[in-house]
C-alpha cells in the first residue's frame, strides 16, 4: 500500500493488491497473513483520515445513514415493500468514488460498511477481497432484514452471500425461463422482467467479477478449513 498526498493536500490511497495462484501456491496461509499486516496498517490510516477525505457535500450525504446499525435488502416485509435504509444509500451511491467507499467500507456504521462493500462488488473493485480478508479475520456482526428474514451475519458472510445470491437468481431464471418460449416470454410481462433481469445478470457477469468470486470462493474455503 502507498498513500500519497495530492496537490490540493488530499490523501490518497493507493492499495496494491496481493495476488496469488491459488490453485498452483501452496502458501496462502502466509500470503493471508502478509495481506492481514498490510490491512493492520490500511486500517489505522483509513481510521486517521476517514471523513477528512469526504467532501462537506459526501459527509452530508452519507449523514443519514451514519446513525443505521443495521441494513436491509431491496424489498422488505410480507408486502415486498421498497426499503427505505436500502433507497437512501441508492440515491447517493453514484455520487460516492470507489476510495470513498472502501474509506466508508472500513469506518462507518454498518449500514454504510455494508452497502459500501455490496457497491464496490458490483464496481469489480479488487479492494472487496481485501475487505473479505479484513472482516473475515476480525469479525463484525451486524443486523441484516433480507426480505422478512433477519439475521445477524458477518460482514464477509455478507459479501459472500452478495455474488453467490447472483448465481442462485441466474441459475433460477435460466431454469424456469427454459420451461417457456420466446412467444409467451415476450406476451408476458411477468416474463420478460425475468429476461431482462438475466440479460442484466449476464452483462455483470464480467471477466473482473468472476475472478474476484473465485479468488473470494477460495478464501473461503480456506478460512473454513481452518475452523
Amino acid at each position: 500500500m502507498l498513500v500519497q498526498v495530492n496537490k490540493s493536500g488530499t490523501v490518497v490511497f493507493r492499495i496494491f493488491l496481493l495476488t496469488y495462484d491459488l490453485e498452483k501456491s501452496h502458501k496462502l496461509e502466509v500470503q493471508i497473513s502478509i495481506m492481514k499486516k498490510v490491512l493492520f496498517v490500511l486500517i489505522f490510516i483509513i481510521s486517521f483520515f476517514s471523513f477528512g477525505q469526504l467532501s462537506p457535500n459526501k459527509q452530508k450525504l452519507i449523514k443519514p445513514l451514519l446513525t443505521i446499525d443495521y441494513a436491509e435488502s431491496e424489498n422488505i416485509g410480507v408486502g415486498g415493500e421498497y426499503s427505505e435504509i436500502y433507497k437512501s444509500f441508492e440515491n447517493i451511491k453514484g455520487k460516492l468514488t470507489n476510495q470513498d467507499l472502501l474509506i466508508l467500507a472500513l469506518n462507518s456504521s454498518n449500514s454504510l460498511r455494508f452497502y459500501s462493500c455490496v457497491e464496490l462488488i458490483h464496481r469489480n473493485d479488487k479492494d472487496v477481497i481485501n475487505l473479505y480478508v479484513y472482516y473475515s479475520d476480525y469479525p463484525l456482526k451486524m443486523k441484516y432484514l433480507n426480505g422478512c428474514l433477519a439475521s445477524n451475519e458477518n460482514i464477509s458472510d455478507l459479501i459472500y452471500q452478495e455474488y453467490q445470491n447472483i448465481f442462485d437468481i441466474k441459475k433460477t431464471l435460466e431454469l424456469e425461463l427454459s420451461k417457456l418460449d420466446k412467444k409467451e416470454i415476450d406476451e408476458n410481462s411477468v416474463y420478460k422482467e425475468w429476461q431482462i433481469t438475466l440479460d442484466g445478470i449476464n452483462k455483470k457477469l464480467t471477466s473482473e467479477f468472476l475472478q474476484n468470486f473465485e479468488q473470494i470462493r477460495k478464501l473461503k474455503k480456506e478460512f473454513d478449513e481452518r475452523i
